[in-house]
């Protein structure tokens, strides 16, 4: 990884609404290990997400989530996962054995991801852990080229790839990663079913 600071337009569209945010992110070396931190506003509030990761191998180290009474820590170890969901006094204990090696999920993911051997036809299976279920989910990512993108950072060279879910086999995720190493993500857009449908899009500024 290389230490930075970025900032994105997202957009969630939703039910015929449109709601737009600021986000930033922070890339900061600490030891052994990179912390990267998103920050998310809008009208409806402020999201905040640190992701630990290992130097070298990028695993992820720990997890920090808060959004208003809402809270999720969790620590990464090799076969294990824990930790705890909180919404105001109420709190949700989080423990979970892995099979297999996962990834980082929410802003430490896409860092990841970005530092791939990334080229046309490059295709790889990874693990993330989702919180909300407490089950580990697999993807398939696939690149299907390079091509010029345009986001209000400017016109940019970007490997797109596509991201399959190997639970239920939808294609709801495109990324576009730059092909230098200091830009990472370009642009995403996302549908998700947790929010009933909802597209999301990500736009470097």
């Amino acid at each position: 990884l290389v230490a930075s600071t970025s900032k994105y337009a997202m957009n969630i569209s939703m039910g015929g609404r449109e709601i737009p945010m600021d986000v930033s992110k922070d890339i900061v070396e600490d030891g052994d290990t990179w912390v990267i931190t998103q920050n998310a506003k809008s009208m409806m509030g402020e999201i905040t997400d640190v992701c630990i990761l290992k130097k070298g191998s990028l695993r992820p180290v720990s997890r920090n989530i808060q959004e208003g009474p809402v809270s999720i820590e969790l620590v990464h170890t090799e076969d294990k996962i824990s930790g705890k969901m909180s919404r105001n006094d109420n709190v949700k204990s989080i423990d979970a054995t892995l099979e297999n090696t996962v990834f980082a999920d929410g802003v430490g993911l896409y860092e990841v991801l970005a530092r791939l051997p990334l080229a046309k036809g490059y295709t790889t299976v990874y693990r993330t852990f989702d919180v909300q279920i407490q089950k580990v989910k697999a993807y398939e990512m696939k690149v299907l080229g390079v091509e010029e993108v345009e986001v209000p950072a400017g016109r940019f060279q970007a490997f797109r790839t596509e991201v399959t879910s190997l639970t239920d086999g939808t294609t709801d995720t495109q990324l576009w990663f730059g092909q230098a190493e200091e830009v990472g993500l370009i642009k995403s857009s996302a549908k998700l079913a947790a929010m009933g449908g909802a597209t999301v899009t990500l736009e470097l500024k």
